[in-house]
């Protein structure tokens, strides 16, 4: 495979789709679309965690949500939500005593199943090999203590469109669509019938196969997009409120059955999944990713997942093609810690998609690691995970740079440094933001203030007998990109936020503490033919 490529930089913000692209993932520039990506969820440190996702259109929609811890992915909880027409429905994450955390809501839209007023606790058998359909085999060898769950990312996928179709298996008649549908007035407007969508997903033998809906055909049309959310870190005792847009992407799915993927272990409809199910996920899309180029005026489409199965093939295509979407060269946001304003800075860095190429492995290494993503520094999964070696570059605000070669004495330590975890959180000079425990690294600023820029190291060159060969003859371990049929994606797929917080206590008699949010700009590079 001949990988000499022309580099193309594309300095955008994000990528967007063209009108009529009905069979390309691309990220939504209107903020709505049919997957949200919440980068991170926390209930430590005195943290809640508030989500919402608003249905911006007037038909009903079946929407998957799900949890998932921060370092590795695993599912920590997930379930059905029905929304009526112009619907939101809200819940908070907060902490489960000491060590766990759990979802609740007031909302009364439905879910299924449905969710206790206490609400629900997370869960940690997935990542304990305690799951349904799984063996001890299948624990992914960091820690199995509860308290993984209290930090993580949340996934909203739109299933469908619920149809205007009898879900009774008795006599009587009620169909999907009204069944969602909110009645009545004031605090008692709720779903007409949300027993009934339950009563269809009730299984016997626990895995949907003989519930109502593995009868029916077509109870939902193809997602249309329309879904918005917020997510908000909510901090009573500190005083402070975080609050930050998810990551939309739309056109995620397709009405084209040439391009629905298979789910493996669904029932009913290709995405309408049992609530107990693993799928569908972010990675169960179109293999069709949309793009701007920046040497076209126009998005172009990119098509990815069917090319060489080598060194690729542990991710699906519609993984390769949500990577493609998020993929990013390097990401770049500021950050304050002045002693005088008593400030921090802490930054989120999430890979929606690692854990399609970082998979647990009974081999020598704990992990099988493929292409985007790097062996990197260390592969110990029960202490540092799947390390991603990153570049790191810091700057002041009169454009002092940390890193280089020369600099005055005494010389700060080296610029590289790693990432290791799905969901990574990056705390300045300790301060220790948003009180991360499980995934936090510090990162040591010689600087009150000013910038920095993380970036993945890129080779070039050519696969020869299952190692890689730079140009130049040297052996190397990585190619830091995603390749498709065309354009090979350089960097990985990123996402997040930073968050700044300035302390000043009781002033006057009133909290007096301060806190703001921003997302990462990008940098985004493309090889060409």
């Amino acid at each position: 495979m001949n990988m000499k490529r022309k580099l193309l930089s594309l300095a955008v913000l994000s990528t967007v789709g063209v009108a009529g692209t009905a069979s390309a993932g691309f990220l939504s520039e209107t903020g709505t679309g049919q997957v949200l990506i919440y980068p991170y969820y926390t209930v430590q440190n005195g943290f809640d965690t508030y989500i919402n996702v608003t249905n911006t259109t007037g038909s009903p929609k079946a929407v998957k949500v799900r949890f998932r811890e921060a370092k590795n992915s695993a599912e920590v909880l997930d379930f059905n939500l029905y929304l009526s027409p112009y619907d939101v429905w809200a819940g908070v994450i907060t902490a489960d005593g000491t060590d766990g955390a759990r979802i609740k809501t007031a909302d009364t839209s439905c879910t299924v199943p449905a969710i206790p007023t206490e609400g629900e606790p997370f869960r940690n058998l997935y990542y304990t090999g305690q799951a349904f359909g799984q063996t001890d085999d299948d624990n992914d060898d960091a820690e199995d203590d509860l308290n993984r769950v209290r930090e993580g990312y949340v996934e909203i996928i739109e299933m469908g469109v619920p149809q205007h179709i009898d879900i009774d298996m008795t006599s009587a008649t009620v169909y999907f669509d009204t069944a969602i549908k909110h009645t009545g007035t004031g605090a008692s407007r709720k779903p007409g019938n949300c027993a009934a969508i339950v009563a269809a997903w009730d299984t016997a033998v626990g895995d949907g196969s003989d519930s109502i809906f593995t009868s029916l055909t077509n109870e939902l049309s193809a997602p249309v997009g329309g879904l918005m959310g917020q997510g908000t870190l909510i901090n009573v005792a500190q005083g402070t409120d975080y609050g930050y847009d998810p990551v939309v992407v739309e056109s995620w799915a397709s009405s084209d059955p040439d391009y629905r993927i298979d789910l493996g272990d669904y029932v009913g409809d290709d995405l309408h999944s049992f609530p107990g199910d693993l799928s569908p996920s972010i990675a169960n899309g179109v293999p069709i990713a949309a793009v701007l180029m920046a040497a076209s005026p126009v998005p172009t489409t990119i098509a990815s997942g069917y090319g060489p199965s080598v060194p690729y093939g542990n991710a699906s295509p519609g993984a390769q093609a949500m990577s493609a979407i998020l993929m990013h060269s390097a990401l770049m946001n500021t950050y304050n810690v002045e002693a005088s304003l008593a400030s921090g800075t802490d930054w989120v860095v999430t890979f929606p998609t690692k854990s399609e190429y970082v998979k647990a492995d009974s081999a020598d290494l704990p992990f099988n690691i493929r292409e985007p993503f790097d062996n990197g520094n260390s592969v110990n999964g029960d202490t540092t995970g799947a390390c991603q070696r990153t570049n790191l570059k810091i700057v002041d605000r009169e454009e002092q740079e940390q890193s280089g070669s020369v600099n005055f004495s005494p010389r700060p330590r080296g610029s590289t440094f790693s990432l290791c975890w799905e969901a990574n959180v990056l705390t300045f000079n300790n301060s220790n933001v948003l009180g991360s425990e499980k995934v936090n690294t510090n990162i040591p600023v010689p600087y009150n203030n000013g910038w920095v820029k993380l970036s993945w190291p890129v080779v070039t060159g050519a696969w020869v007998d299952d190692e890689w060969t730079a140009n130049g003859g040297v052996t190397v371990d990585i190619l830091q990109n995603l390749i498709m049929n065309g354009p090979s994606f350089v960097g990985l797929p990123a996402v997040g936020f930073a968050v700044q917080e300035y302390v000043n206590g009781n002033v006057g008699g009133s909290l007096s503490n301060y806190g703001g949010e921003w997302i990462h700009k990008y940098e985004r590079e493309l090889y060409m033919d």
